[in-house]
Order: structure tokens, then C-alpha cells, then sequence
């Protein structure tokens, strides 16, 4: 390898582009920025402003006509004073780019600039009033006009003390810090001098601040009463405000500032309900209804929502059994609140992070700091801190939204030391008069404490996940409960799976479901694929009829547009199909891609004949939530996580290893970019008995439904046991391959069946025996199918 070091590429901008280049060029005009402010520019000052008896002489300026202009426009622009500043900086850029290579970057403005003001003015005062100021005054033409506008308002000797005031302040801006480090080099007498002159400038600096801190505090406050007064009317009840964990020891200042205290939000209270007997929502089309007369033997059978009797009105249970919600709640004190989000602040500025809490937003369960960074404080250098601020905050963890949606504020969420419970009760009340359609749940509360509801019609299907015990089977059975709170058999059927045969017992015998509670996979693959022939059946019933939807539908029932099989009006609106399957993870595990294709196709098309799926996982691995489901599922739930691949899988994006537990979610709506905070709200095992056990009054007012006898396992192994006998006979005689993995394909079932298939076809003659590995032997030829095609066609005629 050659000793030699590697040249640097030459510039592709061109030898005009070099710095070194540059570097001579501001350096040459330094020299003669220098020369030409050294010579007169009094005769270009007349001409340009065109004096009496002035006349045009030369301007002996060594830099020429130019120099002269160029000595005139900076001294009116700078002052005598401050013009020599242009060929210092242009000198010391020059040498910059001869040594480096580069600009020195100086981050000079913010302190030259008010040094340069406040000089030019005070220096342009000794000036003022005269009536050709440039001429006598240092400061230049900014330094006069501010001179002029301060000796107007305060006089001459005002204007000469606030502006000596001014100068002082900013040149201790310019010369702090490095000015008193410096000194403090120099020995005792100088450390002196620069503690001195930092004191001096903490001092000034707060002087100048204070007025604007309390007027930004006053302010502030009349933000918040109006905005209070004008949110007051229409508002829900907020569950009372609780100390972030920082608060337990934060110790509050002796005198807080008024311009750093933050607003503290709370959500206006509800309004007053009566419990007992509260029936928010009666449900549409519940009467004169009454049963479809004649049999459904066309091809397109009315859909019916499977009552006995349709024109039974049936009760709604009471609200008495929910539980009540605690009332042993306490506010903290505000004053904790304040000094929590100092102790934000300072952190944070610990770490070169500026910026201020604006507002404070008490949760049940955590309290959301809205901060503001400074003006070129990047958002992820606040993100980056979360870890740091839960060790200063002293909390179990914290969560950020950054930025909030619609405000330049951070929110940093922190759990507060004693986390409310959510009733499911006081939830349901506060939000009854939003949930006007039938397939309103009841999801929890905010963050901020508001009521959060969900539409399964528009969701279209959810997808709820968590580890366990995170709270995830009771959000299915808020959803659960909130249907049968405010909906009959007539509106809403329900479709439960439950392989863990734990969780959803409770509902048996309510006449909403139709069929008992499935716990078997294999019955509930049978009950999916029921379910998916119904989404058709509904599809081309709606096609008959010339709607779009299952709204359009039930309207023309209303209206008494639809007709049945015997030209009688139908009166029984089509109902809602919700199937809700606690535990996906055993349904995939055991039958994989056969239980995939049915929930794929619900997911895809079932949302216009108002069939909706909600599936629940503890498992969010992507062999579980394929990319398949997924992709038709877009409104998902995540509760707590072990790690972050899991709430990628479920949100795609991290957040949910944060959360905090026992009903703490993340829910994702359509639509949506970023997920929302919920509090999940909590019904117990007690409050679902209690409501079943309303319902199971009318358990016999429905008729169940009947599925097709289709079993995996052969018993007999008769030739008419399985109803795709027939169709595995073709596929097999006319490719003449005898092969179980392509009847799996074509027939898109399981390998048990198409196995089971292969021992029918094996039992009729229509392929030998096994033989290993190999495909079996196709004994039945094409010409052998369509003569016993023919025979069987005789014998039934």
C-alpha cells in the first residue's frame, strides 16, 4: 500500500468556490472598509441630502466616490463608534476561513445587537435635538431615533438614566459568562469582580423579566376564567384530581412567581342524574313489530332478527345493576400541582432543555403536563428525557405525546400516587346522551376524566390486545354490557367465542345470543363460516332491495317498503351481528389459516349488512395478528405490553410498554395517526351476573339458530358424510393426481379433512391405498366419472 497520504477531491464547486479564496476576499474588503471609514464623507452627506449653499466638491476619501458612499451609509447605519465593528468581523471571518477551511460560527447577534442599540442610542442622546443629527451623533440614525423617543417621552435627563440603564444591561449580556470567568483567573480581587458582575446580571435580568412574567401571569388567569366560563354549559363531570407520584414529597415554594405558575384544568362536573330507573336510550323500531308470515322457501328468505314473538316489547334492565361509584375520592391541593410542574421545569433545564408548563390537566388515573418548549428547542430532545424525568419525578413511568394535537405544548403523563377507579356506572351516565346508535360501548375516561365511547358501525371491527391481566377481558365485558344496558334481541344478536371457557360463561341463556357460548375451536370455525354465509345471504337480500346498507334497509322497514315472500310488509328490522372472540391466539394456533379465511372475509365486506367482529388476543405476536387481519382491522385497542415489538405489532408504533395496567390503554382509531389514552372503565364478575340474570328472564323469546352437521372427524367413513365428496372426486379424477396436499389447496380446508377426504375417495374406488410419500395411485379415469355421473343421474330420476 502506498505510503503517500490520500489527496482531499478537488471542489466540485470550482477554484471560485474555494474558502481559502473567500477567506482573501473578506479580508481585502476589511482593509478597505477600514480605509474608506477612515477618510471624510461630509460633501457625500450634502450632496444626498442637498443642504443650501452646498456645493459638489470632491470627497478626498481614499477609497474614491465608493469609499465615501460606502463611510457615509455605515456611519449614518452604525455611528462613529460602532461602523468600525464591519471590518472587524469582516477580518476575523477572513482569517477563519484561511486557518479552517470554514466560517467560525460566533453566535454574536444576540448579544452585539442589544449592546449595539443600547450604546448607539445612548451615545446618539448627547445629540439630541439637534437638526442634523448623523453629523454630531455616535450613535448613528437607530441611535438618534431611540434618543429622540426617549428624551420626548422622559426628557433629557430620563432619557440619559434609563438608556445609562440599558447600556449596562446589555453589556453585561455580551461579556457573561465569559467575562467573570475570566476575572475569577485573575485572583482574588477579580473572582470579586466577576461574582460581582454575574450577581449584576441575575439581577437585571430578573428586574427585566418581572413585569412580563406578571403580566403574562395575569393574562394567563383571564384566559383560564373565560375559557372555563365559556366551556361550563354542555360539559361532562370530571372525577376529582389527584397528586402526580412527585407530589408526595415535592415541597412548595415559599413565593411562587406569578409568571411561572401554571393553569391547572380541570373538567367541569356533570349534570345531575337519577340513577335508579335511568333509561337514557330507547331503542328504534321495537314497536308493532311482528312475525313475517309464510315460509321462506325462495332463494332470498327474509332476515329476521330471530325473535318468537317480534311484537314483544321487552324491558330494559335498571341501572341498579351497575355498582355505585366510590365516593372516598380527594383533590389535591393546587399548590402541590404547581410545584410538580416546577420540578418538571428544572429538570428539564437541567438537562439545557427550556421551556415552561403551561397548563396542568388532572386524570383518574395520571396527570398531563402540557410544556412548552423554547423557541429552538427540538421536540425529541424532550422525548429523549422521559427516563431522567421518572427518576426526578419519582414515578413508576411516563408517557409523552409530542406534540399534542392542535397546540404547541409537549404532554408529559405522569401516574398519580393513587389511581381512581373508573365505574362503569358513572361512565355510562355521563355519556348515555352520546351513544344514540345501537352499537355504542362504553370505553372509559381520558386522561382529562371524559367519557370515551366507541361506534362499532363505524370502527368498522376492533382488535383488542394485551398481556395478561391488563385488563383486557374486562373492556370485552364493558363492550359486552354496554349493548345489553341499551339494546333488545331485536336490535342486536350477539356471537361469543370463548376457547379459554372461562371468561364468557356468564353470558349463557340471554336470549341475545345465537348460540350458547362456544368454547370448541372446531365449533367455533362451524360458527364463523355460519356467519360469513349470512354476510352473503345479507348481501344479495339488500341487492334485491336496492339499498347500500343495513341503515337503508331497516329505514324501508320502517317506512313499510320492504315486502316479504307473501307481498305482506316486513316490520321486524334487520338486526346487528356483533361476534366477539376472547382468545384468538388458540383459535390461530390450532387451526391457522382455516379460521384466518373466514374472519378475513367478515372484516373485508361484513360492514354494510351491520355485522361486526371485536377480537381479543393476550398474545400480540405476528404469527397471531397477521398482517392479513390486521390490514381490514384498522381500529385497535392495546393495553399494557412487555416489550415493544408487541406494540408495534398492535399499533405500529411504541407506547403501549408504558402504560400503567389494570384497564390502561391506547386506542387507535381509523383514521387516526396517533392513539389516545383511555382509562379503561371497570365492571365486575358480580354487575355481569346481575345483568344476565335480567335478561335470562326472556331467554326463551328467540329461536336458535341451526348450523351446518359438518364435522372434521370421519365416523363411519361414509360416502355421504362429507358434503365436498363430490367436489374432491372431480378435482382428483380430472388431474389425475392423487395427492392430500392439493385437495388442501384447491378445497381450502385443513389437512385433517382433506385427509379424511382422500379415505372416502380411497373407500369408493376412486384412488389406491397409501403408499408413503408419493401421491396416491388415481385408479378412476375421466370417461369412469362421467359414466358414474350418468348412472347416478338415472337412479334418481
Amino acid at each position: 500500500m502506498s505510503s503517500r497520504k490520500k489527496r482531499n477531491p478537488p471542489d466540485p464547486g470550482g477554484w471560485w468556490r474555494s474558502p481559502r479564496l473567500a477567506g482573501l476576499l473578506h479580508l481585502a474588503l476589511a482593509v478597505y472598509a477600514a480605509i474608506a471609514l477612515a477618510g471624510p464623507s461630509a460633501a457625500w452627506w450634502s450632496l444626498a441630502n442637498g443642504l443650501p449653499g452646498a456645493a459638489p466638491v470632491a470627497p478626498g476619501n481614499p477609497g474614491g466616490p465608493v469609499g465615501a458612499l460606502v463611510a457615509l451609509t455605515v456611519r449614518a447605519a452604525l455611528g462613529d463608534l460602532w461602523c468600525w465593528a464591519l471590518p472587524a468581523l469582516l477580518a476575523i471571518r477572513g482569517l477563519a476561513l484561511l486557518a479552517r477551511g470554514e466560517a467560525s460560527r460566533l453566535f454574536l447577534g444576540s448579544r452585539l445587537v442589544p449592546l449595539w442599540l443600547a450604546s448607539a442610542a445612548w451615545l446618539g442622546q448627547s445629540g439630541w435635538p439637534l437638526p442634523t443629527p448623523l453629523a454630531a451623533a455616535w450613535g448613528g440614525a437607530p441611535g438618534y431615533g431611540l434618543a429622540y423617543g426617549f428624551g420626548a417621552l422622559f426628557g433629557r435627563w430620563g432619557a440619559g438614566i434609563f438608556l445609562s440603564f440599558l447600556l449596562l444591561t446589555a453589556l453585561l449580556r455580551a461579556t457573561h459568562p465569559w467575562l467573570p470567568a475570566l476575572l475569577g483567573r485573575l485572583g482574588p480581587w477579580g473572582a470579586a469582580l466577576g461574582t460581582g458582575l454575574a450577581a449584576a446580571w441575575r439581577g437585571l435580568a430578573w428586574l427585566l423579566l418581572s413585569p412580563w412574567r406578571l403580566l403574562r401571569g395575569i393574562a394567563r388567569t383571564w384566559r383560564g376564567a373565560a375559557a372555563t366560563v365559556q366551556d361550563e354549559a354542555g360539559r361532562r363531570a370530571v372525577v376529582p384530581a389527584v397528586a402526580p407520584a412527585a407530589l408526595a414529597t415535592a415541597k412548595a415554594p415559599a413565593e411562587p412567581a406569578a409568571a411561572a405558575t401554571p393553569r391547572i384544568v380541570h373538567a367541569p362536573p356533570a349534570p345531575e342524574r337519577s340513577a335508579a330507573g335511568d333509561e337514557d336510550w330507547t331503542p328504534p323500531a321495537t314497536a308493532g313489530r311482528r312475525a313475517a308470515a309464510g315460509g321462506e322457501a325462495e332463494a332470498f328468505p327474509e332476515v329476521t332478527s330471530g325473535l318468537v314473538d317480534p311484537a314483544m316489547s321487552l324491558p330494559l334492565p335498571d341501572l341498579s345493576v351497575l355498582r355505585e361509584p366510590p365516593t372516598d375520592r380527594v383533590a389535591v391541593a393546587e399548590e402541590l400541582l404547581h410545584a410538580a410542574a416546577d420540578l418538571l421545569e428544572e429538570t428539564l433545564r437541567s438537562f439545557g432543555v427550556e421551556g415552561a408548563v403551561k397548563d396542568v390537566r388532572p386524570g383518574p388515573v395520571v396527570t398531563t403536563y402540557e410544556y412548552q418548549p423554547a423557541s429552538g428547542i427540538k421536540v425529541n430532545a424532550i422525548v429523549q428525557r422521559s427516563d431522567d424525568l421518572a427518576l426526578a419525578m419519582k414515578a413508576r413511568s411516563i408517557r409523552m405525546e409530542a406534540p399534542i394535537p392542535g397546540k404547541a405544548a409537549v404532554g408529559i403523563e405522569i401516574p398519580n400516587p393513587t389511581q381512581q377507579i373508573v365505574s362503569m356506572k358513572e361512565v355510562f351516565v355521563q355519556a348515555a346522551d352520546r351513544m344514540r346508535t345501537p352499537l355504542s360501548v362504553v370505553l372509559g375516561r381520558d386522561v382529562f376524566g371524559e367519557a370515551v365511547t366507541i361506534d362499532l358501525a363505524d370502527q368498522p371491527h376492533l382488535l383488542v390486545a394485551g398481556s395478561t391481566g391488563s385488563g383486557k377481558s374486562v373492556c370485552v365485558n364493558a363492550m359486552i354490557s354496554s349493548l345489553l344496558l341499551r339494546c333488545d334481541p331485536s336490535l342486536v344478536r350477539l356471537l361469543l367465542i370463548d376457547p379459554k371457557m372461562l371468561e364468557l360463561n356468564v353470558y349463557n341463556d340471554i336470549p341475545h345470543l345465537l348460540l350458547p357460548v362456544v368454547t370448541d375451536p372446531k365449533d367455533a370455525l362451524r360458527a364463523l363460516k355460519w356467519m360469513e354465509a349470512q354476510m352473503d345471504h345479507r348481501y344479495r337480500r339488500l341487492s334485491r332491495h336496492s339499498v347500500r346498507n343495513i341503515e337503508g334497509y331497516n329505514r324501508k322497514v320502517a317506512a313499510g317498503e320492504i315486502a316479504g315472500d307473501d307481498g305482506v310488509a316486513v316490520t321486524e328490522p334487520m338486526p346487528y351481528y356483533v361476534c366477539i372472540v376472547d382468545e384468538l391466539a388458540d383459535l390461530m394456533i390450532q387451526l391457522g389459516q382455516e379460521i384466518e379465511m373466514p374472519i378475513t372475509r367478515i372484516a373485508q365486506k361484513a360492514r354494510a349488512v351491520g355485522i361486526h367482529l371485536v377480537l381479543a388476543t393476550q398474545r400480540p405476536s405476528v404469527d397471531v395478528l397477521t398482517g392479513v387481519i390486521k390490514a381490514n382491522i384498522p381500529c385497535r385497542i392495546a393495553f399494557r405490553v412487555i416489550q415493544k415489538n408487541d406494540s408495534r405489532t398492535i399499533l405500529d408504533a411504541n407506547g403501549a410498554e408504558k402504560l400503567l395496567g389494570k384497564g390502561d390503554m391506547l386506542y387507535l382509531q381509523p383514521g387516526r395517526a396517533t392513539p389516545v389514552r383511555v382509562h379503561g372503565a371497570f365492571i365486575d364478575i358480580e354487575e355481569c351476573e346481575a345483568l344476565a340474570a335480567h335478561w335470562r328472564q326472556f331467554k326463551d323469546v328467540t329461536r336458535p339458530i341451526t348450523l351446518d352437521e359438518e364435522r372434521e372427524e370421519a365416523v363411519g367413513l361414509d360416502l355421504e358424510d362429507d358434503p365436498l365428496f363430490e367436489k374432491a372426486r372431480e378435482i382428483i379424477v380430472l388431474s389425475q393426481h392423487g395427492s392430500t396436499s392439493m385437495l388442501q389447496r384447491k378445497l381450502q380446508v385443513g389437512y385433517a379433512r382433506a385427509g379424511r377426504l382422500m379415505d372416502l375417495l380411497e373407500q369408493a374406488g376412486v384412488v389406491g391405498p397409501f403408499i408413503g410419500s408419493k401421491a396416491r395411485e388415481v385408479v378412476m379415469k375421466p370417461d369412469d366419472l362421467n359414466a358414474l355421473r350418468e348412472f347416478e343421474e338415472d337412479r334418481l330420476t
